[in-house]
């Protein structure tokens, strides 16, 4: 009965994560906001005609992946018209029809479906190591990360990324546990296939060698022996199989691969990246863990695993390891490199984290279940306080982003007041080129900038506000006799800017 149940919870949890992650997936359609989505999607379709992408700024796994998601959709769309049912789903669903929009959507829900699957290695590694509830808490807590939650609603390959990284977290943890040639191949394919869908995955292949060292440390093995050399080979072995699997023409392109002079090379994403000078290191690390990995993590996941830290610190000193603080060593010292190595870049953005997520997750539900064993397993209630309190931070925060994804962008608002209220004949005068992208979709005449309100014309002004400022580029006292506020969207629990619409006077 105890197996049964623990499947139930897990299964539950995984709704958990399919319900926040799959919540306005379809978010800004019939626009494409996200810069980087369309380079995904159609490198994906450009398949079609030469299966080279010709460029490696991004690695091709994810774009192939897709490619053949793409066509099994468009032959089973072929079926459905062959069978007769097209007018019936057009009528149910008509973005099957639209070839605008519905490889997005095809490649948003493979994203979230990669991202919810991604709680099953959290899972497995975390109860193959600590215990089953350990292992629940820490598929929860993966569950209802923020920004994961956010960045699973986008056709990107972050999240992609990190459903590999995570299963190479789990071999890794076995390598901690014992020398099976299989744990080395698993982590080192794995992890492999991860740099293959986005490079920085391949910073985890050093946390590999790493378990190998502690666990022949620990057990007072030989460092070198014939065991060790061929397990460690069969890492790299692997892990080169698993990144050439995806991106096979790193090998048939090598000269282009190579490049470092334009976005068509690898080694041109380390020139992108950047690096900051080494004295400013550890002040730009504690800049980051505070000002935005932590509000990335729901803020309590974060401070619980520099908090676990903390304690294997004070267990060191004071003498009083446990059974379980090898692992949480090797789980703390991964995390705390891997987020040290990010912070250091030039471009530290937030997903170039997630390398590290795995880690911090797992010793975080450590830290939850630590708590509950002290404080709130003799008390239900004073055991229900702790939990909400750890939990419910980076929870509220993702039922907060999938209500933001539920309700329409504020420029899609926008765009569907045009549609009912925007005349033929009426000029449209925009402030920002942000908004060309709405206004392109009218055959109006169209003029940007202020000088749409010196034209003498009837019309309709947008204006968008900047976040930072809530100010617009346009003096809007200086035309108040001709112009009168007739609606506005506000960005408050939104996607987009803040846009007032006002009607323009000869």
């Amino acid at each position: 009965m105890k197996n049964k149940s623990d499947r139930i919870w897990l299964a539950i949890v995984l709704i958990i994560a399919l319900v926040l992650r799959f919540v306005g997936i379809n978010h800004g359609f019939p626009f494409i906001f996200h810069p980087d989505e369309p380079a995904l999607v159609r490198a994906a379709l450009e398949l079609r005609f030469y299966p080279n992408p010709g460029h490696f700024d991004w690695p091709h796994l994810y774009m192939y992946l897709n490619y053949f998601l793409y066509m099994g959709f468009a032959y089973i769309r072929n079926l459905v018209g062959v069978f007769g049912f097209k007018d019936t789903l057009n009528t149910l669903l008509p973005i099957i029809w639209d070839d605008t929009l519905i490889y997005y959507l095809l490649t948003r829900m493979f994203s979230a479906l990669l991202g919810v699957l991604t709680v099953i290695p959290i899972y497995l590694a975390t109860r193959n190591t600590f215990g089953k509830r350990i292992g629940l808490i820490a598929a929860l807590s993966f569950a209802v990360i923020p920004y994961h939650m956010w960045s699973s609603h986008y056709a990107l390959i972050d999240v992609p990324m990190l459903f590999f990284v995570a299963w190479g977290v789990y071999f890794s943890l076995a390598v901690l546990k014992r020398s099976n040639t299989n744990d080395y191949a698993g982590a080192g394919f794995y992890i492999g296939l991860a740099a293959s869908t986005k490079y920085n995955g391949g910073l985890t292949i050093l946390t590999i060698p790493f378990a190998h060292l502690i666990r022949v440390i620990k057990n007072k093995e030989k460092l070198f022996n014939l065991t060790s050399l061929w397990n460690l080979s069969v890492t790299v072995f692997t892990s080169m199989i698993g990144f050439l699997i995806g991106t096979p023409y790193a090998l048939l392109d090598y000269s282009t691969f190579i490049r470092r002079d334009s976005y068509k090379g690898a080694l041109w994403q380390l020139k992108n990246v950047g690096s900051i000078e080494i004295p400013d290191r550890i002040p730009e690390f504690f800049n980051e863990m505070i000002n935005k990995v932590s509000d990335d993590f729901g803020y309590t996941i974060l401070i619980g695993f520099f908090v676990v830290f903390s304690i294997l610190m004070y267990r060191v000193l004071a003498k009083k390891q446990t059974d379980k603080d090898t692992a949480l060593w090797f789980l703390v010292i991964s995390g705390i490199y891997l987020l040290f190595h990010v912070s250091g870049f030039s471009k530290s953005r937030s997903h170039y984290y997630f390398i590290a997520y795995p880690y911090v997750t797992i010793c975080f539900a450590y830290f939850v279940d630590l708590l509950l064993k002290k404080f709130g397993d003799k008390n239900k209630i004073i055991g229900f306080l702790i939990f909400i309190s750890l939990i419910g931070p980076p929870a509220f925060m993702s039922v907060r982003n999938a209500y933001i994804y539920a309700v329409p962008d504020t420029r899609v608002d926008t765009y569907r007041w045009l549609k009912t209220n925007l005349k033929i004949d009426d000029l449209l005068v925009y402030d920002k080129e942000s908004l060309s992208m709405i206004t392109d979709k009218f055959k109006n005449r169209k003029i940007k900038g202020e000088s749409g309100m010196q034209n003498n014309s009837q019309g309709i002004v947008v204006v968008s506000y900047d976040s930072n400022c809530n100010c617009t580029d346009f003096s809007l006292t200086k035309y108040a006799t001709q112009i009168k506020k007739l609606v506005e969207f506000s960005g408050e629990l939104k996607k987009g800017p803040k846009i007032e619409i006002y009607s323009l006077n000869k």
